[in-house]
């Protein structure tokens, strides 16, 4: 476990203290005999809901490992996103009693799609929005995007004119390689 470079811990199914704890989960707060919600989430209770799955209560109703996505705080308050992964340790008569739970810390993975996705917005609406005509074409010529100055010019909708290829619109003698 001390080979482990993010936090690694065992915690009970029944009261979701954390039983075992490697260096890297105590050095980001994580410690013994403090329940999972309380040091990761800072909360009084377990998560819940669809958008902050509790990995060990869909471990209990299913007996199946778990990943999910979740905001953690450290041991300053400050925010991480992780990537938690939890397995089932059954006992003998194969109830849930312990889980076994790791962290990867996706923080910078999810900054770096949140400025993907504003960068795609940008060049969304400078594309959508540009008074010239605009689009995209694949190898063979057929329309993948185009713009609504294109739509105009061209006197199709955008529906229509991504049935066409390049060579449906463009006057033949202009097509020819010399």
């Amino acid at each position: 476990l001390e080979a482990l470079t993010h936090p690694f811990y065992i915690i009970n199914a029944k009261d979701y203290t954390i039983h075992t704890a490697n260096s890297a989960a105590v050095s980001a707060g994580y410690c013994s005999s403090s329940t999972c919600y309380s040091i990761t989430h800072q909360r009084e209770d377990p998560c819940k809901g669809t958008d902050h799955l509790c990995p060990m209560e869909e471990i209990k109703k299913t007996g199946r490992p778990v990943v999910a996505e979740h905001v953690h705080y450290d041991k300053d308050r400050g925010i991480k996103h992780v990537e938690v992964h939890a397995y089932p340790i059954f006992d003998r008569d194969g109830t849930v009693d312990q889980i076994i739970e790791y962290c990867l810390d996706i923080t910078d993975r999810k900054r770096m799609e949140a400025a993907l996705s504003e960068s795609e917005k940008q060049y969304r609406d400078l594309f959508e929005n540009a008074s010239d005509m605009m689009y995209t074409h694949d190898m063979e010529g057929n329309y993948i995007s185009v713009n609504k100055a294109a739509t105009r010019l061209v006197g199709y909708d955008s529906a229509e004119f991504l049935r066409l290829n390049f060579r449906d619109i463009v006057d033949p003698e202009h097509l020819s390689v010399t």
